[in-house]
C-alpha cells in the first residue's frame, strides 16, 4: 500500500490603513464620562473593566495611548496536512483525508 502526504502552510501579514483595530490610538478616556453619557448597569460595568487594560496602571485619563502615526498590522498562519492512500491494490485512485 502506498501513501502520499502533503504538508502546506500559509502565512499572511497584513498592514492596515487604520490605527483602530486594537483600539489603541490616541489617549485614555476619563472613566467618569461613561456614567455621564448614560451608561448604566452591565454596560457601565463592562466599560469600566475594559477602558484601561494596562497591567500596571501608569497612564491616567488623557495620557498617551499608542501612536496614531503607526498603523495596525496582523498576521495569520494556517498549517494543513493531507494524507492520501490508494483505494486498493494496483489502483491509481487515491482517497484523501485532511
Amino acid at each position: 500500500m502506498s501513501s502520499l502526504v502533503n504538508l502546506r502552510g500559509e502565512f499572511v501579514y497584513r498592514i492596515l490603513g487604520t490605527d483602530y483595530l486594537d483600539d489603541v490610538s490616541t489617549s485614555y478616556i476619563d472613566p467618569n464620562l461613561f456614567a455621564a453619557n448614560g451608561l448604566t448597569g452591565a454596560q457601565l460595568n463592562n466599560a469600566l473593566q475594559l477602558h484601561d487594560r494596562q497591567i500596571n496602571s501608569i497612564t491616567g485619563p488623557g495620557g498617551k495611548r499608542g501612536s496614531p502615526a503607526e498603523k495596525d498590522a496582523f498576521f495569520t498562519f494556517q498549517p494543513e496536512d493531507r494524507r492520501c492512500h490508494r483505494k486498493g491494490k494496483n489502483q491509481v485512485k487515491y482517497e484523501c483525508f485532511s
